[in-house]
């Protein structure tokens, strides 16, 4: 039989590992909330990361297609500018010949 003393004991000592248990429960129940959080957070940044990515490959790409266009026009406009220097050109070459052939028949 058991004396008084040692049922106590035997009762506290339940009483402890029960609190114990109760504690790390708790302590991972919060740790593994915690790793939840951190994870979550983690995967914000990541997901932000990529918007920023897409939005930044979207600007990209209509910075592209802006210089093409500019580049296009660059090369109208040159084109442009080329067809009339050469329509100048062949004007004056006319003008050229007609004061040659006015002059021969002055002469």
């Amino acid at each position: 039989m058991r004396t008084n003393n040692e049922n106590k004991n035997e009762n506290k000592e339940r009483e402890q590992k029960g609190e114990q248990k109760r504690r790390t429960k708790k302590e991972n129940k919060k740790g593994e909330q915690e790793l939840e959080n951190m994870n979550d957070n983690e995967e914000q940044k990541h997901k932000g990361q990529r918007e920023r990515n897409k939005e930044g490959e979207r600007k990209g790409h209509k910075e592209g297609e802006r210089e093409e266009e500019q580049e296009e026009q660059e090369e109208q406009k040159e084109q442009k500018e080329q067809e009339e220097q050469e329509e100048q050109e062949e004007q004056e070459q006319e003008q050229e010949q007609e004061q040659e052939q006015e002059q021969e028949q002055e002469h």
